[in-house]
Parts: structure tokens; sequence; C-alpha cells
């Protein structure tokens, strides 16, 4: 009998162990998986309740969508890859798309006027316009670098990218409204991807967390410290001591002394930021991954998530009022989109 009873306590006790052992080989993947993903229980919704954006239009081939401007309230246009360039004239109600510049990506467009226009983009491309995007000429600087961003105030413009042949990133300047540019030294190795400039003060940021100012027109360019390795997609500046930059897994910096010192924000998103854009001082959104938009209205101190409706990844925002904003992106087919806020 006691032998009996000591059979019986064993056969409970492996029974036990089964039990424990097939719960921890269910449940215990379950947990790993449900405490890795942090985006499914941290991050907003891609249907939050606070404003709208809809669908304009939606390319039927597989084509990104990186940059998207307006001169005026009707007049846009949309840039992206495989030289594609997409214009409107009714305020973005009907689109037409031609492939301008075959065998490029188009990174960036902007208007220093409503009719002296840049694009930018990969293996030196620099193009201009001086008839509001009707025509477009080739600005060939001499570089095969791929340049990602460019900024322009007044007669001067930056235009900033990845390394060429030597190994800092490219950083190319103009004092004459384009007609002439002149490579600057950045003192970075990381490929630069977006810059900000006020008067003589400028700011560019880039990979490996890269953050670099001048305060002499770019005579010179000084590495900060921006307390982060994370890659940067965009930096602006709404005056001379008040800036934000966001990039890779929601990474949010922001300075109130000119860039001397950053502080790392509270993370929006775990997916990656690409663009930040301020209508004024205190309007401000950011875009990327996943559809994400957030909007500020108190000068970046809070942000809310907007309703996009998608779940793409958005590479920029471009507001001609409060009330009118566009964004691009990319769907999850590979498809370009125009989104648009009114």
């Amino acid at each position: 009998m006691l032998r009996l009873h000591y059979i019986e306590r064993k056969v409970i006790t492996i029974s036990r162990l089964w039990k424990f052992a097939l719960l921890t080989v269910v449940i215990g993947p379950l947990l790993f998986i449900t405490s890795c993903n942090k985006d499914v229980y941290n991050d907003p919704g891609n249907n939050p309740t606070i404003a709208s954006w809809h669908m304009l239009n939606t390319l039927p081939i597989q084509v990104s969508l990186n940059s998207v401007y307006f001169r005026d309230d009707l007049s846009g246009f949309a840039v992206g890859d495989s030289g594609i360039m997409m214009k409107t004239t009714d305020g973005g109600n009907t689109w037409n798309f031609s492939y301008q510049f075959p065998g490029y990506q188009l990174f960036k467009i902007k208007f220093a006027t409503s009719q002296a226009g840049w694009i930018c983009g990969s293996k030196g491309l620099l193009r201009y316009t001086q008839d509001g995007g009707n025509t477009w000429t080739a600005k060939n600087l001499g570089t095969q670098a791929s340049f990602h961003d460019l900024f322009f105030s007044g007669d001067r413009g930056w235009v900033v990218g990845s390394a060429d042949y030597d190994t800092t990133a490219s950083i190319w300047y103009t004092t004459d409204k384009g007609v002439t540019w002149t490579k600057q030294l950045s003192g970075t190795h990381s490929m630069l991807r977006g810059v900000c400039c006020i008067d003589s003060l400028g700011w560019a940021v880039g990979f490996n967390g890269s953050v670099i100012a001048t305060y002499n027109w770019g005579e010179q360019w000084d590495s900060l410290h921006s307390g982060t390795l994370k890659n940067l997609k965009q930096v602006v500046f709404r005056d001379k001591q008040n800036g934000v930059a966001v990039g890779e897994s929601g990474t949010l910096l922001m300075t109130n002394d000119g860039g001397q010192n950053w502080t790392v924000g509270t993370a929006l998103t775990y997916y990656n930021l690409s663009d930040i854009y301020f209508f004024n001082f205190n309007h401000g959104w950011i875009a990327g991954d996943n559809g994400k938009i957030f909007t500020t209205t108190d000068s970046g101190k809070s942000w809310s998530p907007e309703n996009t409706g998608v779940t793409g990844n958005i590479s920029q925002v471009f507001f001609t009022g409060l009330l009118n904003g566009y964004a691009v992106g990319t769907d999850i087919y590979g498809r370009g989109f125009i989104l648009r806020y009114n």
C-alpha cells in the first residue's frame, strides 16, 4: 500500500510537471511577443478622433512619393522615385503625373518664390525652375552624392545629403539664388537628411544622431551633442532658439537654446518619424510610418494623433493654411499616395 501510494504521488507530480511545461511552451512565447510588440499597447491607433485626413490620389503603379509642395492654394507638386512628378492646378482635386527625370529618386521639392523652385535627388540631381514649374533646368555640381533636402532663404540656399567620394557628408551653399554653388565642410561622416536655416544660422541632422550647426553662413559647421544615436530625418527651427528634430523609432528632440542642448522627448510612437512642419510658432505637424501624423497647438509642448485612415509610410506634410494641408507617402503595396486635410 505504501508503495502504491508512493507511485500515485509520483504520477500526480509528473502530471503537474507536464501541465506546467505545456503552459510554458504555449503561453511563454505569447508573453514574449506581447512584451516585444510595444506598438500594440502603447502606440496610438490609426483611427483617433482628432481631425481627419482623406485620400486624394493613389498611384496605379508601385512608385513611392517623397515630397509635396504648394506654391499657392491651387498650384502644387509632388515628386518621388523613378523621377516621377505630379502636378495639380485645382488645389489637389485632380493630378497629372509624368516621369520628368527617369532613373532618379526625387527626394525634395521646394519653392523659394512663387516662380523659382528646386528639386534635389539621387546621383547628384539638382533641378531648378524659374517659371513656376513649367520647365526644369539641370544644375550640375559635379557630384554623385544623393541630395536629401534643401533650404532657401532669400538669395542664399543649402542642399545636403550623403557622402560623396570623400568621407564626409555633403553640404553645398549658394549666395546668388543657385547660379553658383560652393561645397562646405560638414564635419560629419553621417548622411545628412534635413536642413533648416535662419539668417546666418543653420542646422542639419542625419544618421547616428548627427546634429551640426553653423553661425556664420556655413563657413564652419560644428557638431553638437544630440543625446541620441538614432537616425534623424528632419529638423525645423521656429526662431533662432527653438527647434525640433525627429527620426527613427519615434525619436523626438527639442532645443530652446539654438541647438546647444537637446532634450529627448517622450516617444510619440515606436514607428519611424520622417518629417516635421510648423505653419507658425504654435501650430505644427509630425509625420511618419504606419500612417502616423501628430499635431501640436502649443509649440510642441504636447502632441495629439490625427486620423489619417492609412497604414502606409508618410514621407512629408505641407500646409497652405491651418485648415488646409497635404501629405504624401507610400502604401503597403508600394504605391504612392496623396492625402489632404481640410
